[in-house]
C-alpha cells in the first residue's frame, strides 16, 4: 500500500520478552515463565517452531496489543 507522506497510520505496539519453558501444555500451547519478572502465563506459539519447543528452552515470546505469543527458540 501507498500512503501519501501527511497520513497517520495507526503502529501496533511490540514488546519483545524472553522466557523459559515450563511445559508444553496442549497443541500450539505452552506454559512459560518470563526470565525478568517470574510470571508464569500460558502462550501460544507459531506451528514453524512446534518442534523446537521443549521444556527447559528459553524463547523469546512477543506481546502485541495485549496478545501474548512465543515467536523464537533462543539458542
Amino acid at each position: 500500500m501507498v500512503y501519501p507522506g501527511h497520513e497517520r497510520l495507526e503502529v501496533p505496539l511490540i514488546e519483545k520478552k524472553k522466557a523459559q519453558i515450563l511445559s508444553k501444555s496442549g497443541e500450539g500451547n505452552a506454559s512459560i515463565m518470563d526470565i525478568e519478572s517470574f510470571e508464569s502465563f500460558d502462550v501460544e506459539y507459531d506451528d514453524e517452531i512446534a518442534g523446537e519447543i521443549k521444556d527447559g528452552a528459553q524463547v523469546e515470546y512477543w506481546i502485541i496489543d495485549g496478545a501474548k505469543i512465543i515467536k523464537r527458540v533462543l539458542g
